[in-house]
């Protein structure tokens, strides 16, 4: 397409004409891979609260540096697949560690 730039020499340039940018609010998104939740049981749940609080990780878990407990929580994450021969994320066992810790009700 030819558009038409008004100059000093009144010449027509061939400019490409820019492509408008998909809005981000309309942004087709790719489907997010589902995820399996995990049943809890009364089992796993022991495992995972004796291995964060009466087990060698015990003290990663109090290091004032976030990369540390980031490495705690996927050793406690590796150590629990083990115990229960099942597959447990390291968000997901954060996200349980973290209801029983700010709802002790639940227990």
């Amino acid at each position: 397409m030819t558009t038409y730039i008004p100059s000093c020499s009144q010449q027509t340039i061939d400019v490409p004409t820019p492509k408008a940018k998909p809005s981000k609010r309309n942004a087709k998104k790719e489907p997010l891979a589902t995820k399996r939740s995990v049943r809890w049981g009364d089992e796993s749940v022991a495992a995972l609260f004796r291995l964060r609080y009466s087990s060698h990780l015990t003290t990663r878990f109090d290091s004032k540096n976030n990369a540390e407990k980031k490495t705690a929580y996927v050793m406690l994450a590796t150590e629990l697949r083990v115990v229960m021969e099942s597959e447990y994320d390291v968000a997901q066992i954060q996200d349980k560690v973290h209801k029983f810790d700010f709802y002790p009700s639940l227990t």
